[in-house]
């Protein structure tokens, strides 16, 4: 099982998201191993999951005490966002402070505590747009908040969203989309672009706000490289069994030398996962990853939500951090 306990959303969510994690896995005699983690994905978030990330601020202003009772007339609590301006309202008063609040509000992080809580943190730009940095304390259950357990799903449906976010393996599988999201641009700017100038265009893009994209070259420099590590092992086929490799056609005739350990001789065994798509992701490139066996060596491992652990480990923020 795969816990989500902090998200970091980078230049309003521009710049991807980064995550902790805590595994758990089964033991023998009941018991689970916990391993923590953190992953960065500096592919920038879709319209849809930055929208629910926004729904936050209407938590956040309530737990900093920036929202005001007038407020609740031009706020829709099924969508979580501010209210159109009704025909013939006028655009002065509280529904155009409301705005203009909601506007200067960034959420930047989310975290849920070991206690059963959770903190929202983010800022408020005030003059000349300059951000003044908030974080709610730590709220837990016996904290006089009525909304306690409305966030808390409201945070569950986020963690659960990124964690499939994080399991997908096509990242790019609409570029021109991704080019609308990211840069503006309209039907009419891909008339005269072929599919390798739209590719060209948004790798650039990407790679100007961090993200690490391999060209075809490299990409396939690095299959060659785990092909190499591991003959015969592909993402999405089992290793052949004896009983497939021979036929009563075609016997093969026996060298007399031992069969040989593939964990033994230093080839990655394969991991059975219960549950969860395997979706690696070359485009990206490689997902390092860490494995409790020293015997097994440092390498590509497929991500799913049982096992995402194995695939999105990465160097943790220095100690101390606290998003």
């Amino acid at each position: 099982m795969i816990e989500l306990t902090n998200f970091k959303i980078l230049q309003r969510g521009f710049g991807g998201l980064e995550v902790k994690f805590k595994a758990y896995y089964d033991i023998p005699n009941g018991r689970k191993i916990v391993e923590e983690g953190s992953k960065k994905r500096t592919v920038p978030v879709g319209k849809t999951m930055l929208a629910k990330i926004n729904s936050l601020k209407y938590y956040f202003l309530i737990l900093t005490g920036h929202w005001i009772r007038k407020y609740a007339d031009y706020f829709d609590r099924e969508t979580l966002s501010v209210k159109p301006l009704s025909e013939g309202e006028s655009y002065n008063g509280p529904w155009a402070e409301l705005v203009n609040l909601w506007k200067k509000v960034t959420i930047t992080s989310a975290s849920k505590t070991d206690n059963g809580g959770f903190t929202i943190s983010g800022f408020i730009e005030v003059i000349d747009q300059k951000p003044v940095n908030i974080s709610t304390p730590e709220i837990l259950i016996s904290d006089d908040y009525g909304l306690f357990e409305e966030t808390l799903d409201v945070l569950n449906n986020i963690s659960d969203d990124i964690l499939e976010y994080f399991s997908t393996g096509n990242l790019l599988e609409n570029p021109k989309e991704k080019l609308k999201e990211i840069a503006q641009y309209t039907d009419e700017d891909f008339a005269d672009l072929s599919e390798e100038d739209i590719m060209d265009q948004l790798t650039s893009l990407l790679e100007a706000k961090g993200a690490v994209i391999l060209s075809p070259a490299e990409s396939e420099r690095i299959d060659k490289k785990k092909k190499a590590i591991a003959p015969g092992l592909s993402e999405d086929k089992e290793p052949e069994t004896p009983e497939e490799e021979t036929s009563n056609d075609d016997p093969v005739e026996e060298s007399g030398d031992d069969p040989v350990d593939e964990a033994e001789d230093g080839i990655t065994p394969h991991i059975d996962i219960p549950k969860g798509e395997q979706s690696p992701d070359p485009e990206i490139g490689e997902i390092v990853s860490k494995t409790i066996d020293d015997n097994v060596d440092d390498g590509n491992l497929p991500i799913d939500e049982q096992g995402m652990a194995e695939g999105m480990y990465s160097q943790p923020g220095e100690e101390g951090e606290k998003w």
